[in-house]
């Protein structure tokens, strides 16, 4: 999905978003290059909220009984630290507007990203966590040549899942 591409927001949450960014277009209308938005794509890591896929991992590695949905829906993962990180960068070396995708380019099943988790915590997936069926949007992948025109050798535009934190959240 590139910048230009028109939206079609699937659930609430998405439409509230696109709703935010054409009420920030309207307000910044005679002064476009005032107005940088960055569209995220899918964040996935240890440590992540409720009602998150990453947190949904961590507990049935921990022995819950939860399951992965639509574990063959694709997605483009990037890590909050990556994007943070590009975030920052873009803050303080450029000078752009207008809409950039922050987004590997790269998609990944949600059973293979999950599969990752398991393996650096040394357990095996079993096969009855995953639901096969996929969701109203199974392919969920962005188009990210605006980011690397910036300056492709600065961004780090991978999903790269790391051990697992051995400290709590309390401590962070």
């Amino acid at each position: 999905m590139s910048e230009e591409q028109e939206c079609n927001p699937l659930s609430k949450y998405a439409e509230q978003k696109l709703q935010a960014e054409k009420e920030l277009i309207t307000i910044f209308k005679n002064d476009t290059s005032r107005l940088l938005i960055l569209r995220i794509f899918s964040i996935l890591d240890w440590g992540m909220p409720p009602g998150t896929l990453g947190n949904t991992i961590e507990k049935i590695i921990d022995g819950g009984t939860q399951v992965v949905q639509n574990a063959e829906d694709i997605r483009d993962f990037l890590t909050p630290k990556t994007v943070a990180s590009i975030i920052t960068s873009i803050s303080e070396n450029y000078n752009c507007y207008g809409i950039i995708n922050i987004c590997s380019g790269m998609g990944i099943s949600v059973r293979k990203a999950t599969e990752k988790f398991f393996n650096l915590s040394g357990k095996i997936a079993s096969p009855s966590i995953f639901i096969k069926e996929q969701s109203i949007a199974p392919a969920i992948v962005g188009c990210n040549l605006r980011l690397l025109a910036l300056n492709d050798s600065e961004f780090k535009l991978s999903w790269e899942l790391f051990d697992r934190p051995s400290y709590s959240r309390n401590e962070n």
